[in-house]
């Protein structure tokens, strides 16, 4: 939601030299969100759930955007840890993690 003003902000603060970590949903993939990511060393993609259904029953939508800007990561080559959390009776069935 703020791609556009942290562009800028990311390019200076690698221009002097600083380590940037962008951490985000990963539900948007528009011009500004890649200019963050060309200026990002590090991307911290949340995803809730693996199977479409179990992520569109936890939050109300579906996980297709999110698992698309974890391959734009990939295509650009961005180093990334997927941020997953355990949630019991949510996201920690066996097949959940065998499917992250």
């Amino acid at each position: 939601m703020q791609a556009k003003e942290l562009g800028p902000v990311l390019k200076l603060l690698q221009e002097h030299g600083f380590h940037t970590c962008l951490d985000t949903n990963g539900y948007a993939l528009t011009d500004e969100v890649k200019e963050c990511l060309r200026y990002s060393d590090h991307v911290l993609p949340d995803l809730k759930q693996m199977h479409p259904e179990k992520h569109k029953n936890l939050n109300g939508l579906e996980n297709r955007l999110p698992l698309d800007f974890i391959k734009y990561l990939d295509e650009q080559q961005k180093t990334y840890w997927i941020r997953y959390v355990v949630v019991p009776g949510y996201t920690n069935e066996r097949e959940d993690v065998e499917a992250l």
